[in-house]
C-alpha cells in the first residue's frame, strides 16, 4: 500500500563521523526531501551537452549541489577550527555557496544522499 510522503517535513541528520560523539558535541543538519518539481529539475540537469563535440556528459557535481540547495535547510552546532559557530546562511531561498564551501566533500555527498533517501519509503515504513 502506498504511503504518502510529506515533502515539507524536516528531519534532523547527524553525519556518520559525529554519531559516536555525545549529542551536545554533534552537528545536526536540518534536511527535507525534494518536491516533485525540484527532483525533476535535478534529474534534468544530470547530463550536459558538450557543444564542441555534441557528446552528452554527466554533471554529477551540479547534481549534488542542486540537491543540497533544495534539501539542506539548516544546521546547529557547526563549529569552525576556533570553536566559533558557523552561521547557516541562505541566498534567494536556498543554502548559500558560502555555507556549502565550509562543508567537506564527503559531508556534502553524505548529506545529498540523505536528502535523496528521504523520498524513499522503506520496507519498515510499509510494515513489511
Amino acid at each position: 500500500m502506498p504511503i504518502a510522503l510529506d515533502p515539507r517535513r524536516e528531519v534532523k541528520y547527524v553525519l556518520r563521523c559525529d554519531r559516536a560523539l555525545p549529542p551536545e558535541k554533534q552537528t545536526t543538519f536540518s534536511i527535507r526531501p525534494l518536491t516533485v518539481r525540484q527532483a525533476a529539475e535535478v534529474k534534468d540537469s544530470l547530463l550536459i551537452l558538450d557543444k564542441a563535440t555534441q557528446d552528452l556528459k554527466p554533471a554529477s557535481g551540479s547534481h549534488e549541489l542542486s540537491i543540497l540547495r533544495c534539501g539542506l535547510i539548516g544546521c546547529d552546532n557547526f563549529l569552525d577550527s576556533s570553536g566559533k559557530e558557523v552561521r547557516f546562511t541562505m541566498k534567494s531561498g536556498v543554502v548559500s555557496d558560502e555555507f556549502l564551501d565550509r562543508l567537506a566533500y564527503d559531508w556534502r555527498t553524505e548529506l545529498a544522499n540523505a536528502i535523496t533517501d528521504l523520498s524513499t519509503v522503506t520496507e519498515a515504513a510499509l510494515g513489511n
